[in-house]
């Protein structure tokens, strides 16, 4: 090869990994699937579950695991039910949460020490009718499992369960309602793999605005609450060191229509949170902190709003990290240093696509625009109610809507497709044969995603 052509096709290898560093793997799932978390082991090793599209929140029973960094991802199944968590310590040795979605019976606890190719079932008192919210396990034999209460619905209070476990799982102790920390009120939830873990401690937030940690592994636990009159929405949390952290909402008071992550921010470990005033563009999928550096990265999978972005500020200002014009959806991120990173995505076969990996320091990327959100103001009412739910849709300007309902653990009871001629409309919708309970009411008009807690009585 000539020198002009060497130093051509140097030039353009530069300009590529500056355009993004985020590289293709092929997920290895067969069906169409996003990603919908990742339990990373080291440089080599991480597994990932599968989320079912378009909404990425569908509890599948499918999970993918590589050895050797991404560059295969071998896809396998869970015995029964849909995967709703979780945790891998090695390359043979993992555990997970399934449970019979929506109905959350049938839940069960699997532990594999081959690479998930047989997966033993581990007892768990009580568990039968609880919804585990996540399991993570910090070596092979100290563990701990969060669940929602054994049943839900807006007039129900019986306390969240959490579980340890310093036998790999063999057997598992629940933790006491010493100091009513678990005590939930009137419909209040958790979330699928809404939680944090720094050393030993390890956070997780519910529906009714408060804030549970536990700095000992799970032995013991503390409540604390966010402020004002707060709606949590699909909220995610990270810290990046023992003291500093945020929780990403969707929607929360004050900060009008959900259009892309509002933050709170803490800075002694969660007892205390205020909010975060943002600029940019905090894509609202999913976040995490990279760890080792201060800063956090999230990102998107809404059509025109695809794309990651980072923020060196505690969530105040976000920086692109890539040009979104024809970036592909992100569904999931997490770090496992300051240089190695994974994103989720949508697959499009088992050889293509479906996952990509970051390697190198994490900055923005410069020249790039941070695009402004536009925003369709949303109404809903009555709420609670017991038959008829109106939702009042403006600014819609021609737009297609697309109005969903899922139940506490992501599955759909309801969707409907439209496209609105007028400035402004009012969809009923007939919600009489739900359950009563609590649910999320999504709006996606193609660019973004809005979303409402119901009440069903």
């Amino acid at each position: 090869m000539n020198l002009k052509k060497y130093i051509t096709l140097l030039a353009l290898s530069t300009s590529f990994s500056g355009y993004s560093q985020w590289l293709q793997q092929n997920s290895g799932f067969t069906p169409i699937v996003g990603i919908g978390s990742f339990s990373l082991v080291d440089t080599n090793t991480l597994w990932a579950l599968a989320v079912g599209t378009p909404d990425f929140v569908s509890a599948t029973n499918l999970y993918s695991k590589t050895i050797n960094g991404g560059a295969t991802w071998t896809a396998g199944q869970s015995p029964n039910n849909q995967i709703g968590t979780i945790s891998a310590i090695n390359a043979n040795t993992a555990w997970i949460t399934t449970c019979d979605f929506p109905s959350s019976s049938a839940t069960q606890i699997y532990k594999t020490t081959n690479g998930g190719s047989n997966w033993v079932t581990q007892n768990v008192s009580n568990l039968a009718n609880s919804s585990p919210d996540f399991i993570h396990f910090w070596d092979a034999s100290n563990g701990v499992l969060f669940c929602d209460p054994s049943t839900i619905n807006p007039n129900f209070n019986n306390p969240f369960q959490a579980f340890v476990t310093n036998n790999g799982g063999v057997t598992w102790s629940a933790v006491p309602n010493t100091n009513g920390q678990f005590v939930a009120t009137a419909g209040e939830y958790g979330y699928l793999n809404c939680f944090a873990v720094n050393g030993n401690t390890i956070w997780t937030v519910t529906s009714g605005g408060h804030v549970l940690r536990s700095t000992n592994r799970g032995v013991t636990w503390s409540r604390y609450s966010l402020p004002g009159t707060i709606t949590v929405i699909n909220p995610k949390i990270a810290f990046r060191d023992a003291s500093n952290g945020l929780i990403a909402l969707n929607s929360y008071a004050g900060s009008g229509p959900g259009q892309h992550y509002s933050f709170l921010k803490t800075t002694n470990g969660g007892q205390t949170w205020t909010a975060v005033t943002s600029t940019g563009v905090p894509f609202n999928n999913d976040f995490c902190a990279i760890p080792g550096t201060g800063n956090y990265v999230c990102v998107g999978a809404e059509n025109n709003l695809k794309g990651s972005s980072i923020s060196s500020d505690d969530g105040s200002t976000w920086q692109l990290l890539e040009d979104t014009t024809n970036c592909p959806r992100r569904t999931a991120v997490a770090f496992l240093n300051s240089t190695l990173g994974w994103s989720g995505g949508v697959n499009q076969s088992s050889t293509v696509g479906g996952v990509f990996k970051w390697s190198g320091a994490v900055t923005p990327m410069a020249g790039v625009e941070n695009k402004s959100l536009p925003a369709i103001e949303i109404s809903v009412y009555p709420n609670p109610t017991s038959n008829l739910l109106s939702v009042y849709l403006n600014n819609l300007n021609g737009r297609k809507i697309q109005l969903s309902i899922s139940n506490f653990l992501g599955q759909k009871v309801y969707e409907s497709t439209n496209e609105y001629s007028t400035p402004f409309y009012t969809k009923h919708i007939d919600v009489s044969n739900l359950p009563a309970g609590c649910y999320t009411l999504s709006l996606f008009d193609g660019i973004s995603m809005q979303a409402r807690k119901i009440i069903k009585e």
